[in-house]
């Protein structure tokens, strides 16, 4: 907010504020961050403590910033801390095989002190990789440290009542622990269960959402048991499923499931064939599916070599023809990400096969195009749309969005449609949207609504402008804006004397 020149201005000293105003500025400084990394978050929960007595006194007072205990804080005593801080709230036990066995093991040991109070369970086990069959002495050490022995002596047989949230990824198959651990837990109340080369063996008549990843094709995940799970499964209504690297492996299965209670699909991809998507897809039948999600990101530079980024719009229509049920969902969310230095061309996000969409949602680092972009098909659905969002659209400028809402009032679609959402989109402001689209219509948000997609390549940053007709001008090494920024040391956790008191 301006203040006058002539305003008298007070600044308020911290040590006269209540603590809780203190509470909510420290929650609004981590809402700003704007990342689901725990350790991140937490290190400057730690770095606000040292600000002055009176905020390090409301935030260690406070319960709700220490329900996350992660193997990240390495030391026994510091794990313990936080528990006692968490003053009887449900905690976040997070297990991460980077941190080494004897931090994962100190964790368990506290933590199973309370398993009667855990609300989530994360155990990560990274992926470890050999070159030509020779691995190196440092990461054999490595690999033994994260082998985690000893696991199953304190994580099997546990109850948990509280517990909600189960995420079990193993990126490399444990050795010396049983992957099955968590068959042996009683968990009433469980709502989801996000499994990575791991097939699932039990089926909690609590859950909701079911997520599983099928990992470059070395994966133990059986399709006839996915089959079984998944029709046992009738409380599921959010499905999800991501593929990484998935080339020709699995055989087909000669019959289909029928899956009623799933409302919701999400699928994921990296570098997988759509004939490795099909033989999982086509198991399940999915006659009441209402929302789609599909998160992908290409690489043009490397795998095609055809017409400016005709890959991916025939990719698109590749994929949404894979079930009958993608073209009857009335919500559909697409994020689809370029990662090479020359994004050319134009994406083509709709057609007219789309029964009976209402709702869409668009991210995108790609040129979009709608008029004429799909060969000799309509270029938009037939019936207007309800809602629909624009969410970090990188290309997207006021000419497009003039061009954009004419198109609709052409088709007859613009009274109909109640919200345009636009979320973080650089090339555009707040106040030259409002001299296209009227305020009654719009919903303006600078930051997301939704954490951000991230995929194991990410996207090199474009730093030429970009002509919404015509594509984008090809960048060479001078022109990669690179921010030079250094990330978090694995090793490093801020350690200040308030995990001592």
């Amino acid at each position: 907010m301006d203040v006058p020149n002539d305003a008298l201005v007070e600044v308020t000293n911290l040590s006269s504020l209540p603590n809780e105003i203190l509470v909510s500025i420290v929650d609004l400084f981590l809402e700003a961050l704007d990342t689901p990394d725990i350790e991140v978050r937490q290190k400057e929960v730690t770095k606000l403590c040292s600000v002055c007595p009176k905020l390090r006194e409301a935030i260690l007072g406070c319960p709700k910033y220490w329900t996350t205990i992660s193997s990240a804080l390495r030391r026994r005593h510091l794990m313990q801390t936080y528990l006692t801080r968490s003053a009887g709230r449900d905690i976040n036990i997070v297990l991460l095989d980077k941190d080494g066995s004897e931090a994962c093991e100190s964790l368990m040991d506290v933590a199973t002190q309370d398993c009667d109070r855990w609300n989530s369970f994360s155990l990560t086990l990274s992926k470890v990789t050999s070159k030509g069959g020779f691995m190196d002495p440092r990461e054999q050490r490595r690999l033994f440290n994260q082998s985690l022995p000893g696991l199953d002596y304190v994580l099997i047989y546990l109850q948990l009542p509280r517990l909600r949230n189960l995420r079990v990824h193993f990126g490399t198959s444990p050795s010396v622990f049983t992957p099955d651990f968590f068959t042996t837990w009683s968990f009433p109340g469980l709502q989801s269960m996000d499994l990575m080369n791991i097939a699932p063996k039990i089926t909690p008549h609590s859950l909701t959402s079911f997520s599983l990843v099928f990992c470059n094709g070395n994966d133990s995940i059986s399709l006839p048991l996915l089959q079984r799970f998944l029709a046992e499964s009738t409380s599921i209504e959010k499905l999800s499923f991501s593929f990484e690297g998935e080339k020709y492996r699995r055989t087909a299965m000669p019959r289909r499931d029928v899956l009623a209670n799933i409302r919701s699909l999400r699928l994921k991809i990296e570098e997988s064939s759509t004939h490795a998507i099909h033989i999982v897809l086509r198991a399940f039948a999915l006659p009441n599916l209402n929302e789609l999600a599909i998160a992908a990101s290409f690489n043009t530079e490397r795998t095609f070599h055809g017409p400016p980024m005709a890959e991916v719009n025939s990719w698109k229509s590749d994929i949404l023809l894979l079930h009958e049920s993608f073209y009857r969902v009335s919500s559909l969310s697409l994020t689809l990400i370029g990662l090479g230095r020359k994004r050319d061309g134009v994406l083509s996000p709709l057609c007219t096969r789309f029964t009976n969409l209402k709702h869409f949602s668009l991210e995108t680092n790609l040129v979009v195009v709608i008029v004429g972009a799909e060969g000799d098909a309509a270029e938009w659905p037939l019936q207007p749309l309800e809602t629909i969002q624009f969410r970090e659209c990188e290309t997207l400028d006021v000419p497009w969005l003039r061009d954009f809402s004419s198109f609709l009032k052409r088709k007859g679609h613009w009274v109909d449609l109640h919200k345009l959402r636009i979320e973080k989109c650089d090339k555009l402001k707040r106040h030259e949207v409002l001299d296209v689209v009227p305020q009654e219509k719009l919903e303006w948000a600078e930051k997301r609504s939704a954490p951000k997609e991230t995929f194991s390549e990410e996207p090199v940053p474009r730093s030429v402008p970009v002509d919404h007709l015509v594509g984008v001008e090809p960048l060479d090494e001078w022109d990669i804006g690179w921010d030079g920024e250094e990330p978090f040391d694995d090793d490093m956790f801020v350690e200040q004397d308030i995990f001592e008191g």
